[in-house]
């Protein structure tokens, strides 16, 4: 176990409080602890909570607190995403790129939005995922990247991303190409 603590060493401590989201942070801790046993993964959980949520884990049964799920889903309850699946629904219908928000950025947060939307859903159904890359192409702020992505027809928002990469990456090539090199000035024939 001394390995997996260490391997959790820089990860964030979930306290319960300054707006810190219980799904979000316990996603990131699923995917940082996939290797782990049940048992290491229950530890590496306690070891990383602070504050009130330290405080309410105190307060479980023994049953609850020696059991992962038991222990996640008192968490969940006490802690989880005060966002009702409505909220993110009506979140989701409106959400924009904000300026400055780099595109991977954006698509994440439409991700992490359309999860929120949809709490129920497996991963990868159809019907979420048209939703979800909908509203990200709805939502960039560039319409020529918004048409590429559209033209391409995504059926997921991996998918989508990986266009808007491609086209940015073309599009950022073409303005290096573009650009004079040291006071040229580009003759038109």
């Amino acid at each position: 176990m001394e390995r997996e603590l260490l391997f959790l060493a820089n990860f964030e401590n979930f306290t319960g409080k300054d707006g810190q989201s219980w799904g979000q942070w316990y996603r990131r801790f699923r995917a940082k602890t996939i290797a782990f046993s049940e048992e290491d993964r229950l530890q590496g959980l306690v070891s990383l909570l602070q504050d009130g949520a330290l405080d309410y884990f105190a307060l479980l049964s023994e049953e609850v607190q020696s059991n992962l799920q038991q222990t996640v889903s008192a968490l969940e309850v006490r802690f989880g995403a005060a966002k009702k699946a409505i909220q993110a629904h009506a979140e989701l219908a409106n959400i924009r790129q904000q300026p400055g928000e780099a595109t991977r950025d954006f698509a994440d947060r439409v991700r992490q939005v359309g999860l929120e939307a949809y709490p129920g859903a497996r991963v990868g159904d159809p019907a979420v995922e048209a939703t979800v890359v909908s509203r990200f192409v709805c939502g960039l702020r560039e319409e020529e990247l918004q048409t590429r992505v559209l033209r391409n027809d995504p059926s997921s928002l991996t998918e989508a991303m990986r266009i808007a990469d491609k086209f940015q990456q073309q599009q950022d090539a073409l303005r290096v190409m573009r650009r004079p090199i040291g006071g040229e000035v580009l003759a038109v024939a």
